[in-house]
């Protein structure tokens, strides 16, 4: 289960950013995509999801005595990282920086 925690927490912390991005880089900016907000919250909250996830799975490969996985664990992890990788592309993320560098 834990693996699934840590693919979970990696996935939170890939989609957090990936959506602070677009949301900082717009020209017209969401109160909470500024600096502040930016530097202050949101920059934590990455580091922290994407450390946990890290560790997690860490400590579960590392360790597999204390959380016993079986390979339904590391397919429904592997499933949730592979669902990230298909959402983060699907975000266009290289063409929504080039229209907002455009329009800037």
């Amino acid at each position: 289960m834990a693996l699934i925690l840590g693919s979970v927490l990696i996935t939170l912390s890939v989609l957090l950013f990936c959506v602070v991005m677009l949301a900082f880089r717009n020209p017209q900016q969401p109160f909470w995509a500024s600096d502040a907000w930016v530097g202050n919250f949101h920059s934590i909250l990455i580091i922290a999801f994407g450390l946990a996830g890290i560790l997690t799975i860490g400590f579960t490969l590392m360790n597999p005595a204390t959380d016993s996985f079986n390979k339904m664990d590391i397919t429904i992890a592997a499933a949730i990282l592979a669902g990230m990788v298909i959402g983060v592309k699907m975000m266009g993320i290289k063409k929504r920086l080039a229209q907002f560098q455009k329009q800037a």
